[in-house]
């Protein structure tokens, strides 16, 4: 096979007798821009043997190590290209994925990973859009534009794991594991996001949809979610960040989006309603946010007459129109919610999440005065949240 890509490789971790392993290899193999491909596997058979014969791709065996980490590890050192994206035997890889996600990481050289968004692969259908979906996709809109910030990228994890593992293609020349030895199960991988967003470098991150994930009763994450695992252990991530009340209501909220498409409809609009909140809180605290950074760079439009001078950079523009759009957003939550509830809750959230952001990003002090402000507020949402 020719290859475009001589600084790329595809692993695919197999892993028994799964029947999606064929289809993964062929969507792979259809790539706008070819790279190498290899299968790796530690429990060898006839049908893996087989699908890396009739597609001619390379399969190596790891007869030394077992276990899941182990095992990831071995097919991470099989690769010998600068870039590499360890793929998941179930899922589907869209034709441009390799070509989007690679252009994007080579016009950074401190790149540590790039990843996609992705849609979901259900009982043979494509999930375009569900509340695990859209939250994740906001959680991850900032670091389409501010993924060089170390602070911004722990931010993003402190609100959950919205990074697709098999989207994920590795800088190997600065990330030496791609995943993380723990005794966790469920989210290894979003321990592993935390130590890689601590190095310094950053995160590429390419808002279209380049892969299908495959959920399904065989999977680990319908199994670890059924065992009721990934509950327990979302609470240990979020207390990595958040007191241990906050950490709780995170909790109920990703466990709730984790079940969207099993919820019955009545559910389903209450989703909706918190998904909407949370989309209004991005658009405010980002647009708030983009201005003030686009406002300390150089102008790149400037609006002049005899009366009025503006000048404004493209950063700020975008920041206004996050602005513009969250104050609309905002105009239909009103009548949805109790008035004297969501004003004070959303700017509380507002409020506390500039704060922290004005010093992680545009390196503004926290005086006490504003910390202290900052300690009230968070007692008042407590006390809003009483009995609800």
């Amino acid at each position: 096979m020719e290859k475009n890509n001589i600084d790329h490789t595809f692993v695919i971790c197999a892993y028994k007798q799964q029947p999606f392993l064929d289809e993964c290899v062929k969507s792979l193999k259809n790539q706008t821009k070819k790279s190498e491909i290899i299968i790796s596997t530690s429990t060898p058979n006839n049908m893996i043997k087989k699908i890396a014969k009739n597609n001619d791709v390379k399969l190596v065996i790891n007869k030394k190590t077992t276990g899941h980490i182990n095992d990831f590890c071995f097919a991470y050192e099989q690769a010998h290209t600068k870039y590499v994206t360890l793929c998941h035997q179930d899922d589907i890889y869209y034709k441009d994925f390799a070509e989007k996600i690679l252009t994007k990481m080579r016009r950074r050289k401190d790149v540590i990973i790039g990843f996609s968004n992705y849609n979901e692969k259900r009982d043979g259908k494509t999930k375009k859009v569900n509340a695990l979906l859209l939250i994740k996709r906001l959680i991850n809109f900032p670091l389409i534009f501010l993924g060089k910030f170390k602070k911004v990228r722990l931010f993003t994890l402190s609100l959950g794991n919205a990074i697709c593992a098999p989207s994920v293609t590795y800088n190997k020349e600065l990330v030496k594991e791609p995943i993380k030895h723990s005794d966790l199960k469920s989210n290894i991988d979003w321990d592993t996001w935390i130590e890689l967003a601590k190095q310094k470098g950053s995160f590429v991150y390419v808002k279209k949809p380049l892969l299908e994930h495959r959920i399904h009763e065989n999977s680990t994450t319908t199994s670890v979610i059924a065992n009721n695992i990934m509950k327990k252990e979302d609470y240990i991530m979020f207390k990595k960040f958040w007191p241990d009340w906050i950490a709780k209501k995170l909790v109920k909220i990703y466990s709730k989006s984790e079940k969207s498409n099993t919820l019955k409809k009545g559910k389903k609009v209450d989703m909706f309603k918190i998904i909407t909140v949370i989309l209004y809180l991005v658009l405010t605290v980002s647009g708030l946010i983009l201005y003030k950074y686009g406002a300390n760079k150089n102008f790149a439009i400037s609006f002049t007459n005899s009366v009025f001078n503006l000048k404004i950079s493209f950063i700020s523009i975008l920041g206004l129109l996050c602005y513009l759009a969250s104050f609309i957003l905002y105009m239909t939550i009103i009548p949805k919610f109790n008035i004297s509830y969501i004003m004070p809750l959303t700017s509380a959230i507002s409020y506390i999440s500039i704060f922290i952001l004005s010093a992680m990003v545009l390196g503004e002090k926290l005086t006490i005065n504003g910390i202290i402000g900052a300690i009230i507020i968070l007692i008042g949402i407590v006390i809003i949240n009483i009995r609800r």
